[in-house]
């Protein structure tokens, strides 16, 4: 029947596209006010956090597009996104219920949590990525390597940007200390090079740069977490609890990711 046919597996796949796409443009255009908004206020703290909603501005608006047409680039970005967006959702709703700050937890919860895990949840079916292949054949740059490796490059390529962005503070905190002036400025160029050339590096599957990122990962713990709880002795411990399990469970992440990087480059699978 007509009715019958309206509601077949690809017209579904279709309209869920058409309708994750829309929402992705509209948080695009939000993100792209508040990114004015602050922007005209000025603020000498401003640079990452214009990056970040800068990021989010141009992530949005053109996934959401590529949703729409059935781009395969655009499934596997709006995917892999939004699974660190769901990740970054549900520990801010912890934190703000663990300081008793309930009313932020929720909008949290509904804002950095359902709606992640529903994107998460619609981008990962198996028929989304097969429709999207089946519309758009060519192999783009997010096959290359599996999504979960994405994620990373993606994370090493935006710290190297913050950093970089962060110049305009001329400060970089540093495990327990500032640096100011000229030696923050050479040590954030110094790693926003360093993290730029792993990105790369990750993305070719070269089994040094992961033993790089996870040597960086067991350093960074280690010094971070001590001055972290060294901060906040006698007081809020929610943070730096919060950063530890977080570092933890990342390193964890990267043990984990090791298996990917004795494939050949350009293969794919492993979402």
């Amino acid at each position: 029947s007509r009715r019958a046919s309206n509601l077949d597996p690809a017209s579904l796949v279709r309209s869920g596209l058409l309708a994750f796409g829309a929402l992705q443009v509209v948080a695009g255009v939000l993100c792209g006010a508040l990114l004015l908004g602050l922007a005209s206020r000025g603020g000498e703290h401003s640079g990452p956090v214009l990056l970040l909603l800068g990021a989010a501005t141009l992530h949005f608006i053109a996934t959401g597009v590529g949703s729409m047409r059935a781009r395969r680039s655009a499934r596997a970005l709006s995917l892999v996104v939004a699974a660190m967006w769901l990740v970054g959702g549900v520990l801010a709703t912890l934190a703000a219920a663990a300081r008793g700050d309930y009313s932020s937890a929720l909008v949290a919860g509904l804002s950095s949590v359902l709606v992640p895990l529903a994107m998460v949840a619609f981008y990962a079916r198996r028929q989304v990525r097969e429709f999207c292949e089946l519309q758009d054949p060519a192999v783009r740059w997010t096959d290359r390597v599996p999504l979960p490796v994405l994620a990373v490059v993606l994370v090493l390529a935006f710290a190297a940007a913050a950093l970089v962005a962060n110049l305009s503070t001329g400060t970089l905190p540093l495990f327990g200390t500032v640096l100011t002036g000229a030696t923050a400025v050479v040590a954030s160029l110094a790693f926003a090079f360093l993290f730029a050339f792993l990105a790369m590096q990750v993305y070719r599957l070269k089994q040094s740069a992961w033993w790089t990122i996870v040597l960086l990962q067991i350093i960074g713990t280690i010094g971070g977490g001590a001055s972290l709880f060294r901060a906040s002795a006698g007081g809020d411990l929610v943070t730096p609890a919060l950063t530890m399990f977080v570092s933890i469970a990342y390193f964890a992440f990267l043990l984990w990711l090791h298996r990917y990087f004795n494939l050949r480059p350009r293969t794919r699978r492993g979402e």
